[in-house]
């Protein structure tokens, strides 16, 4: 696409989302080498852009991944074939770069699951009853505290770096990121609000976590203050965890606290002042992830235990894909070449994308008819190298 077809590209994908023009950011940042637009004719109706993010696999490596953002049609153009169209090519210039995964959030998984894609991380959504501490407060080596906006913008990113790089699943976020989260526009709030930061400190000031949240009103005189809604809760360390969940739950102030995007395996069960008031009220998918180097992925990461399989894998857009994989790995690392080995299990690109990060496991696929076992005891085999903890969490949406 060309430098002059930027604005009409904004415009095409701001409408494609169901807002006018002119609402969103347009396409500030964006690299024009990496759009691919849609015409009718002359006219354009679609279009989609990519940009390079890190993605943190099990072990900790950071693996580069293309996030795919800025993807639409307008209305009366889908369900024609573009949308495939668009994703077929775009995959196809991923690879040919040499990118290894490509991610993308969406509420319409239609299109990225024929294309390859899998769940590989969900968000768990919680409420729960704060209650005022009782007798002797529980004893913490951590300082909680409030924070305002300067202080925010210098500590938090490096936080949230920190944990990144320790968290499977999570995906970095850069300076144009934090820019636009601190401008806190309405149209990308989480909850309606305003927002408010509370930093975790160890004994030397160092901070290892922090948590914002907006105060959701309520009846003037009888409830001011209805919710506490948790935006992003971010630590470093477990002490850090458990400190500012202790702060949400002794905030009394509100009837109930909740929580849109959890990790799978929080242990709020563990944690929450009064455990029977405690509801899990949604596991949704969240991020989506693609294998475009199939080989190159899996060598990546690490595994719980070591071992060996060989995995047949179908591809339904990149043919090159479509190969046996030997795979050999464990805690300290792995290697994966092509071979002409014997398949021990045969699955789809995208049903070993769920299985990548360790959150679905392969036993799980092949009960839904998903993968074959084509030796006896290699889905066991394959699931234990694989299973990971912590489970894999995506909190950035975009």
């Amino acid at each position: 696409m060309r430098r002059g077809e930027l604005d009409d590209f904004a415009a095409v994908l701001e409408i494609a989302a169901g807002r006018h023009p002119g609402h969103g950011d347009g396409c500030a940042g964006v690299q024009l080498d990496r759009t691919l637009a849609a015409f009718d004719g002359e006219r354009l109706v679609g279009g989609t852009a990519s940009e390079i993010r890190e993605i943190t696999v099990p072990g900790g490596a950071a693996l580069p991944a293309a996030k795919i953002t800025l993807t639409g049609l307008l209305p009366g153009y889908r369900g024609t074939g573009m949308g495939s169209e668009l994703m077929r090519r775009q995959l196809s210039d991923l690879h040919s770069r040499g990118e290894p995964l490509a991610i993308l959030t969406t509420a319409q998984s239609g299109v990225p699951s024929r294309h390859g894609f899998g769940i590989a991380t969900a968000a768990m959504a919680a409420q729960f009853t704060p209650r005022p501490p009782r007798g002797q407060p529980q004893e913490s080596d951590r300082r909680i505290r409030m924070i305002g906006g300067h202080e925010a913008r210098r500590l938090l990113p490096a936080i949230f770096d920190a944990h990144r790089r320790l968290q499977p699943g999570q995906v970095s976020r850069p300076q144009g990121f934090w820019a636009s989260w601190f401008v806190d526009e309405p149209l990308l709030r989480t909850a309606e609000g305003e927002r408010f930061i509370v930093l975790a400190e160890q004994d030397d000031r160092t901070p290892d976590g922090y948590l914002t949240y907006r105060l959701r009103p309520g009846s003037l005189r009888e409830q001011p203050v209805r919710e506490l809604a948790i935006e992003d809760l971010i630590t470093v360390t477990d002490p850090a965890r458990r400190a500012l969940w202790g702060f949400c739950g002794g905030f009394d102030q509100a009837a109930q606290v909740s929580a849109w995007n959890l990790p799978a395996d929080e242990p709020l069960a563990w944690i929450v002042p009064e455990p029977r008031t405690l509801s899990i009220t949604g596991l949704r998918p969240f991020l989506r992830l693609r294998l475009l180097d199939v080989a190159a992925a899996l060598a990546a990461r690490c595994y719980a235990v070591h071992g060996r399989i060989v995995l047949e894998v179908a591809d339904p857009v990149l043919a090159e894909s479509c190969q046996r994989y030997l795979l050999q790995g464990g805690p300290d690392g792995a290697a994966c070449v092509t071979t002409t080995d014997a398949a021990e299990v045969a699955l789809s690109a995208g049903d070993l994308a769920a299985a990548y990060l360790g959150q679905t496991a392969l036993t799980s696929l092949a009960r839904a008819g998903r993968a074959a076992e084509l030796v006896p005891g290699a889905l066991c085999r394959a699931d234990t190298m694989f299973t990971w903890h912590p489970a894999p969490w995506t909190v950035t949406d975009w």
